[in-house]
Order: C-alpha cells, then structure tokens, then sequence
C-alpha cells in the first residue's frame, strides 16, 4: 500500500495525449487502472491518466485500436503479407476481404 492507497502497477504505460505533461513519460505513476472490457477475441484493460483525465485502453497506439475484429485474425493477415503474399491472396486465405486486409496494410504502414 502507498500513502494513500495501492501503489500503480502500471509504470510500463504512459499518457498518449500530446498535450499532456506526461505524455511518453512511464513510471511516474500518472496512470492508474479503469477497468477491463470483455472483446470477442479477450479482455482489453482500461486506464486513466491521473494528470490529464484522458482515458485509453491497452490498445491505443497499436494496429488494434479500434477494430473489433479478434487479434489473431489481423496478425495473420499481416504475417502474410510480410512474407511477400499479395493483399488478394491474403484476403483469400484468411477468409477478409481484400479492402480490409488494404486498409489493416495501410493502417501498419502508418504506426
């Protein structure tokens, strides 16, 4: 226990608003847990910053913010096309089309 309740145990997680003074910064102990919400492919953690308020879950800032489609999913199709497969043949195999499996491309290129 700290001085006024648990201690953070998420010092790996940082603020991703830019205007925050503790944005990228990790270990300060700004973020604290929000609870969890139940996706078809797992659980996604919850999380607040204590300096901004600014909430954010466990997968902002990755290729998965946003999607709701299970992770295994879109890391197929990603393996795929880091082996040199094309996007219709990606598409085929994983059973998405071939404008998702551009657009999940797109948004890999961009992080």
């Amino acid at each position: 226990m700290g001085k006024r309740g648990p201690k953070s145990g998420y010092t790996h997680m940082s603020c991703p608003n830019h205007e925050c003074t503790f944005y990228g910064v990790t270990g300060e102990g700004n973020v604290v847990s929000n609870g969890t919400y139940r996706i078809q492919s797992g659980i996604v953690r919850k999380f607040i910053c204590k300096e901004c308020g600014r909430t954010f879950n466990s997968r902002t800032g990755t290729i998965m913010q946003g999607l709701h489609t299970p992770s295994n999913k879109v890391e197929e199709c990603i393996s795929f096309l880091d082996i040199g497969l094309g996007i219709r043949a990606t598409g085929r195999l994983t059973d998405v089309s071939k404008g998702t499996v551009k657009r999940w491309s797109d948004r890999r290129n961009r992080l």
